[in-house]
């Protein structure tokens, strides 16, 4: 129960952290539960520990296959099944985390494996970025795309330098979980990473303020319901209504500098389709 309470802790921490509710302060204290866990355990142990957790975590923050999988007609049996095979794919990244963080946690002291742990945590987001094509959905940071004052440091680091935080501060709240004890090493990293931060975001307030000039921005919404947009017989009134978007949008006044469609605007494959291909260079 100790084990199973502490994964499901975490593994609820970490969905909410990136759903829709603006809750990425969770994830400031997410793994912690996880890591105790798996520092209770032996090695073979703390791989289960992490494989469930991550798991668990991504079916919830991956549940959006689903219903995707029903929008393309694939029915949603095949979306729940790929969801659960990429979710337990995810999954082995955590497991080796836990497993190697805990092993480290037993043979070298709090500061050499804090460091440790937030080294390898950001390089296994690095390489699960890159093996079999890449998969970055849900690296730690993008958490905290709704918080600003946490992320100025991307602009150095990339996302790694805002996961790195974050793992820091588990691995900080796991110690004082289990000695009792503030780790002033790490204390200092964290503050250091706060006040760098902090600094960065002053200075694009600042900024802001001298930057006085102005981009009009047209955004497009045709409003096309997601079971229509891969239906063959509906391309045609799709382009219809993109193409008028963007004409109004076009000779509108202020006329724009930048005109942004959806993500998925296209009833197609671009540039595959030479058809569609055509049609939206000639539409630019």
């Amino acid at each position: 129960m100790f084990r199973a309470s502490h994964i499901f802790l975490s593994s609820t921490l970490i969905i909410f952290s990136f759903l829709k509710w603006n809750c990425g302060f969770l994830a400031w204290i997410a793994l912690a539960p996880m890591l105790r866990a798996a520092q209770n355990s032996n090695i073979k142990g703390s791989f289960g520990v992490g494989w469930l957790t991550g798991c668990i975590s991504f079916c919830g923050i991956l549940y959006w296959l689903i219903p995707t999988y029903r929008a393309a007609g694939a029915g949603t049996a095949l979306g729940a099944l790929s969801l659960i095979l990429l979710a337990a794919y995810v999954g082995l990244y955590f497991a080796v985390f836990c497993a190697l963080h805990a092993a480290a946690s037993r043979k070298w002291g709090e500061t050499r494996s804090m460091l440790f742990g937030a080294a390898l945590w950001v390089t296994l987001e690095w390489i699960r970025g890159f093996a079999f094509s890449g998969f970055p959905w849900g690296y730690l940071g993008y958490s905290q795309s709704h918080f600003t004052p946490a992320i100025q440091i991307a602009e150095w680091t990339g996302i790694y330098g805002v996961s790195a935080a974050i793992v820091l501060a588990n691995i900080l709240l796991l110690q004082l979980w289990k000695t009792k004890k503030i780790n002033i090493t790490g204390l200092t990293l964290f503050f250091a990473f706060t006040m760098v931060n902090g600094f960065l975001y002053q200075r694009e307030r600042a900024r802001d303020r001298i930057n006085d000039t102005v981009l009009a921005v047209s955004i497009l919404q045709g409003n096309i319901d997601q079971y229509l947009k891969w239906s063959r017989e509906y391309v045609d009134e799709i382009l219809r209504v993109y193409a008028g978007l963007a004409t109004e949008a076009a000779s509108s006044n202020p006329k724009p500098d930048i005109i942004v469609w959806p993500e998925t605007s296209i009833p197609g494959w671009l540039p595959n389709e030479e058809k569609l291909l055509r049609w939206i260079q000639g539409v630019v």
